[in-house]
């Protein structure tokens, strides 16, 4: 890579020169220069918004501050003149942001005036009088219909994502070589070259291709065609106006389009079932977790059962029962939840429970549920009992629902399992009905259960 240069470009490879735009002095020394106008650009400090290159911005600017820019731009600009005309190749990439720089000027009505005219002027206007005039339709482009599949371009990068800012074409220019267009109407070129103008050399209009390797293979790519002087297209320039034809019309190009949209969809689409497939994998909580995470467990495991989860009452509002819940028979139901290492969960969290309850007015005590998640380091089989005999005792007095967090585990997969069954609303209130009439330890009936669904 030694004569390949790398000017204001992102991730450059270690092996390459690189350097910026006002660094350019002499390049006799490279046969290829790549340049990123947006990162010049922002390095500059002549853009800001980095995200909507398309979005004209404005950049205050004083006299002297234009002067400086201006210089080192020309002398940039004169480089790389003598460059391509010597027979190197300039490789631009096509985002080239709408940015302009405010001056404000002495009005040149009468010296002794004090009145001052605004002049905008663009950052890249010398680079444009240089490339022959940019004309740009802006917009974020990423579906390419490569039209001239023969390109080195096309062999070195396939069909792998690329992203135009704009799409860049160049007027009055003798030769262009169409190489990529959009792949939908209006047709936009999106890669080509220049070649003819400035004498023995090329230069390259190129989108973004979004892969990790990009600026390795781009400078072996080029370094191919420079050292091949094909313009990148291994046919005559004429060709391509035929082949552009005939893509238009080709049938196979619409349906590769198609399934690109698909595809794109169907990325999309997966990417949500996934983001929902992760969501349910926290009922994996239940059968180990404690803290928040368990909670929000318990409480995704009761969604899935069929319960509801609305606003406390104001009669309720500072009494920190972990859930609130109600369903069609029950209006007002209270959920705690519990973990411990232990082989059960004891006594004392019961009373906290029974604190929060008896701090509730008489017509506003709920229905109580206790989760528990005992033993949570342990093989669910193996573990002992999730409440202690002493809990439960206490517990007939009171009559709250004990359910254990492997047991609602157990229903939320049951429920998960019979999606598709016509009876699965029946099958919901079932469960709900038995965990909320449950006077003591709840023991999940799966055969009652799963007989439902089947009827």
């Amino acid at each position: 890579m030694s004569r390949v240069l790398f000017c204001d470009w992102k991730n450059a490879p270690e092996t390459a020169k690189s350097a910026t735009l006002f660094e350019l002095t002499d390049l006799s020394d490279y046969d290829i220069v790549f340049f990123d106008p947006l990162r010049f650009a922002i390095s500059a400090g002549l853009r800001q918004n980095e995200n909507e290159v398309y979005k004209t911005e404005y950049l205050p600017c004083s006299e002297d501050e234009l002067r400086t820019f201006v210089a080192g731009i020309k002398m940039a600009v004169e480089v790389l003149r003598d460059f391509v005309i010597g027979g190197g190749m300039f490789v631009v990439r096509s985002n080239l942001p709408k940015s302009f720089i405010k001056v404000t000027k002495k009005s040149i009505v009468g010296v002794i005036s004090n009145k001052y005219t605004e002049s905008v002027v663009s950052i890249f206007y010398w680079l444009e009088e240089f490339l022959g005039k940019f004309a740009c339709q802006y917009g974020i482009e990423h579906s390419f219909s490569y039209i001239a599949p023969r390109s080195r371009i096309y062999k070195a990068f396939g069909q792998c994502p690329a992203e135009s800012i704009c799409a860049v074409t160049l007027n009055s220019t003798e030769f262009q070589y169409v190489i990529a267009e959009s792949s939908h109407e209006p047709y936009h070129p999106l890669i080509y070259a220049v070649s003819g103008k400035h004498g023995l050399g090329d230069t390259y209009i190129i989108p973004k291709f979004l892969i990790d390797d990009e600026a390795a293979r781009l400078a072996d790519l080029f370094t191919e065609i420079h050292k091949h002087k094909t313009s990148g297209i291994d046919y005559p320039f004429w060709v391509d106006r035929f082949e552009q034809k005939l893509n238009r019309a080709n049938p196979f190009n619409r349906q590769v389009f198609d399934i690109d949209k698909e595809i794109e969809y169907l990325r999309r689409k997966r990417a949500q079932v996934f983001e929902q497939s992760e969501d349910i994998r926290e009922l994996l909580q239940l059968v180990y977790g404690q803290g928040e995470d368990l909670k929000y467990a318990v409480k995704k495991a009761f969604d899935i059962i069929g319960f509801q989860f609305p606003a406390k009452p104001d009669s309720l509002k500072d009494i920190p029962f972990d859930l609130y819940m109600r369903n069609e028979n029950a209006s007002s139901i209270a959920v705690d939840v519990y973990a411990s290492d232990k082989y059960a969960v004891d006594i004392e969290e019961y009373e906290r429970t029974m604190k929060k309850v008896d701090a509730c007015e008489r017509e506003d005590k709920p229905k109580i549920i206790i989760v528990a998640n005992a033993a949570n380091t342990v093989v669910p089989n193996k573990r002992v009992q999730e409440f202690t005999d002493e809990m439960i005792r206490k517990n007939n007095a009171r009559g709250y629902t004990l359910l254990s967090a492997v047991n609602l585990f157990e229903l939320a997969c049951s429920v998960l399992d019979s999606l598709q069954s016509p009876n699965l609303d029946e099958m919901k209130a079932s469960i709900q009905k038995d965990i909320l009439e449950s006077k003591g330890e709840y023991k999940a009936d799966m055969r009652k259960y799963f007989a439902v669904t089947t009827v």
